[in-house]
């Protein structure tokens, strides 16, 4: 049985944290049914994959997936700069925040990058008055962040009060996983998500919670990131290497 709701940001750290992440390529409310089913511990709502018409009526959409599942939601709105390849919503900041806004009275937790600056400031400061987490993440999609590059984005982070850091880079080789499990293990105590994305990064998506990584993410319906596994098949590699664990 999962730990109920309230307690699960208590595990961060102790157990490898499974989130189904969901797009708006799916039926969301029927995704998250389906993620609680299958074990996995939190949902993602990718707000900036939803359609125009969609996005207008985002609380309803969250309350649905609520309903759907006890599961805590986290609600992220990519910028286009850290979208993906193929994957562009077209959203400023300004559209952003705004959904940022509708989306906390329900969500659990938001995810705004680092980068993002003004926004990802407003946001976070939000979220902690309205008592939810906060995840601040940067996603380079051309390479491993240099050892340099993580260290700004620590100062960013507790710079801007964030409870989780959130470090995904895309693997071209097999060592370009072992530098990013290396830069992961160095900040033993910093909360942190780090994921090597594309195929050669698929094994981070189970193994990083060897280095400290603290949530892993698969997809139900369609992938949301390069590399990304299925909640499925990510339980059942998180079942087999931590199986005191899970």
């Amino acid at each position: 049985m999962r730990t109920p709701k309230k307690e699960i940001w208590q595990e961060l750290g102790s157990r490898p944290l499974v989130a189904a992440s969901l797009s708006g390529a799916e039926r969301l409310a029927d995704s998250a049914r389906k993620a609680a089913k299958l074990g996995a511990d939190l949902i993602e709502v990718r707000v900036d994959t939803l359609k125009p018409k969609e996005r207008a009526s985002v609380a309803d959409i969250l309350e649905a997936v609520k309903e759907a599942s006890s599961l805590p939601i986290i609600a992220t709105v990519r910028s286009a700069a850290e979208q993906g390849p193929g994957s562009k919503s077209g959203l400023n900041d300004h559209d952003r925040k705004i959904l940022f806004e509708d989306c906390l009275p329900l969500a659990d937790c938001v995810d705004v990058e680092i980068e993002s600056g003004v926004l990802a400031r407003d946001v976070a400061a939000l979220a902690r008055k309205k008592g939810k987490k906060v995840i601040l993440s940067y996603h380079d999609f051309n390479g491993i962040p240099t050892s340099e590059k993580v260290g700004e984005l620590l100062k960013s982070y507790s710079s801007l009060g964030g409870d989780i850091l959130k470090v995904a880079g895309m693997a071209k080789a097999p060592s370009d996983v072992v530098k990013l499990f290396g830069l992961c293990q160095a900040l033993s105590n910093t909360p942190r998500i780090f994921i090597a994305m594309g195929e050669v990064g698929g094994i981070s998506r189970a193994s990083g919670f060897l280095y400290g990584s603290c949530i892993t993410y698969g997809y139900i319906g369609k992938p949301t990131a390069p590399g990304q596994v299925s909640v499925e098949k990510l339980i059942g590699m998180c079942a087999l290497f931590y199986p005191k664990k899970i």
